[in-house]
């Protein structure tokens, strides 16, 4: 995560990032400005980097599940058409956003 957060600092510059922090710092801007006030990111924190893909799998199931929080994904990348998977405990809701995600990306390969 330092690494990544080097390169992305160094390649977009117009870009806050910081790099490893624990789950609570991420999302409290009060731990932040209390005990971390050289961080890059100050305040409210839209959504925190995780370093893998089991660590945001677990924070974004526990944001859905214990917070009410809507999630979207998770989204298929690197492939060569558009194309996205639903979780087995999808809602009608995920289906749609689903749906629009991926006819949004349908259309941005078209241009």
């Amino acid at each position: 995560m330092k690494e990544a957060a080097r390169l992305v600092k160094e390649r977009h510059p117009d870009l806050i990032v910081d790099g490893e922090m624990q789950a609570d710092t991420a999302v409290n801007p009060d731990i932040v400005d209390r005990i971390f006030p050289f961080c890059d990111i100050q305040g409210r924190r839209e959504y925190p980097d995780l370093p893998n893909l089991d660590a945001g799998n677990i924070a974004y199931k526990l944001v859905q599940q214990l917070g009410g929080g809507e999630v979207l994904g998770p989204f298929l990348m690197g492939v060569r058409k558009p194309a996205n998977v639903l979780q087995r405990t999808c809602t009608v809701d995920d289906i749609i956003n689903t749906i629009v995600i991926t006819a949004l990306e349908a259309q941005a390969y078209k241009e």
